[in-house]
């Protein structure tokens, strides 16, 4: 790939036209407010889930979905990655993608629940951490994870933004209202809250799917060898990032759930779950961006350079909000009993801030086909994890294992920023010094929204 000279003029002003302008001001508008609102509805859902499961059944909860989320991610080989590659890059049609998509996730979901129903008896300690009724719904996951994952790439693909918006919002509201009344209503615990998820899951796969089919034609067909032997091949190379991308926002409450009790697992992954949140933000960006990347011979580097400063800016300026209120908001939100969440987000924030800009570079390197670079980076922060966790847990038990999460997230960040300044050549300064330029972009966009809202 060629090394584009760095323009010191901000892209909004010099190499996009002023119709995509407006489109993508547009697009990051809508995605931007819509998640707000998602990010607020997730925070609901974790408060419903700590005041109703509390730390013990947070923690059983929390083994049982990482157990169905990441057998169905090994076994389904980020099929849902290669379909969206092919189909932004015009090398596959959306049904023939979709069908191999749905296809690969549901063959390699019966191979993972048949060589996961030993493992529920195998007497292992992590499978101790949970009913047996609980892993036994948590094998409807598998299936149910892997075509979620493909529904919304190929919706992210296809930049059915604001669809795919107000979908994940239906997906949480149905949560909401089933934690309740399952976990509650029917006294169900646990096995209530998995239920809750499934149906959440069933509701954007059913919705994506609809809206596939009514806007973009797609059609169900029988898959090609030659389509899968394709999709396979760019999938293995992802693979061990999307197993990595599962595990290491988890891999602490994974090794929590081996050597440490239910409560213990509860009060790390709530606070890991409420932290990253934020995250949702620079996810949003890398949606936005990853076509655009794609459809570009160069891959639009200064685009992402762009996407990354204003992403750490945003994401810095939201932790420092939830420093000033996170002591008396967390008894609040989720008890009393998970006061000590405090402490360990504001360990976890530190990884998080780092990560967060680094993030839009994953969704750059992908677009212009080297994913490889993300299955570095996932494996060396998670070992870094892994060495800090065993390092630090026996002796400073939960916060331990809090600076382990924010160690590997910075192992892994500082690789990302790295090599994306070899891949492009454009200064390492450009991805994080704020402009006079790209605060007018989105003071721009936000009053184009507002006019637009007081319009209606």
């Amino acid at each position: 790939m060629g090394q584009p000279a760095f323009k010191e003029e901000p892209f909004i002003t010099t190499d996009i036209p002023p119709q995509a302008n407006a489109s993508g001001r547009r697009e990051v508008v809508i995605l931007l407010v819509t998640q707000a609102v998602y990010i607020a509805v997730g925070v609901l859902t974790q408060s419903l889930l700590a005041y109703s499961l509390l730390t013990e059944g947070r923690g059983a909860y929390f083994v049982c979905v990482l157990f169905g989320d990441l057998t169905g991610a090994i076994c389904t080989l980020a099929a849902g990655r290669g379909v969206q590659y092919f189909v932004m890059a015009k090398r596959m049609s959306v049904s023939e993608g979709t069908s191999i998509a749905f296809a690969i996730c549901l063959i390699g979901s019966a191979v993972a629940v048949a060589a996961a129903w030993p493992l529920i008896h195998s007497g292992f300690s992590f499978f101790l951490k949970a009913d047996k009724s609980s892993f036994y719904l948590a094998l409807l996951l598998i299936p149910a994870s892997s075509l979620v994952f493909a529904a919304r790439l190929q919706m992210q693909g296809l930049r059915r933004f604001a669809q795919l918006a107000v979908i994940s919002l239906i997906q949480a509201a149905v949560k909401v209202v089933a934690i309740p009344t399952l976990v509650w209503g029917l006294g169900l615990g646990v096995n209530g809250a998995i239920l809750s998820l499934l149906l959440g899951h069933l509701a954007l796969i059913v919705a994506s799917v609809a809206d596939l089919r009514w806007h973009c034609g797609l059609v169900l067909e029988l898959p090609s060898r030659e389509g899968i032997r394709r999709v396979l091949i760019y999938g293995l190379k992802e693979y061990v990032a999307r197993i990595g991308q599962l595990l290491d926002p988890r891999i602490g409450g994974l090794l929590l759930g081996i050597v440490a009790g239910r409560a213990d697992i509860g009060l790390f992954t709530t606070s890991n779950a409420v932290i990253t949140r934020v995250l949702i933000l620079p996810a949003v960006v890398s949606t936005y961006l990853l076509p655009r990347v794609a459809g570009d011979d160069i891959g639009r580097p200064e685009l992402a350079a762009f996407c990354a400063r204003i992403t750490w800016w945003i994401v810095g300026g939201l932790l420092l909000v939830w420093f000033a209120v996170s002591t008396p908001l967390v008894p609040l939100l989720l008890s009393e009993a998970f006061t000590p969440v405090v402490h360990l987000t504001w360990i976890m924030s530190i990884g998080v801030l780092a990560y967060a800009g680094t993030e839009i570079f994953v969704a750059y390197f992908r677009g212009i086909n080297r994913p490889e670079v993300f299955s570095y980076a996932m494996w060396l922060s998670l070992s870094a994890n892994v060495v800090f966790f065993f390092a630090l847990y026996p002796q400073w038990g939960l916060t331990g294992a809090a600076w382990a999460l924010t160690g590997g997230l910075l192992c892994r960040s500082l690789f990302l920023w790295l090599m994306f300044q070899r891949a492009t050549g454009l200064p390492l300064y450009s991805t994080l010094i704020l402009r006079r330029a790209d605060v007018a972009y989105l003071w721009t966009a936000g009053a184009g929204l507002v006019r637009r809202m007081a319009a209606r």
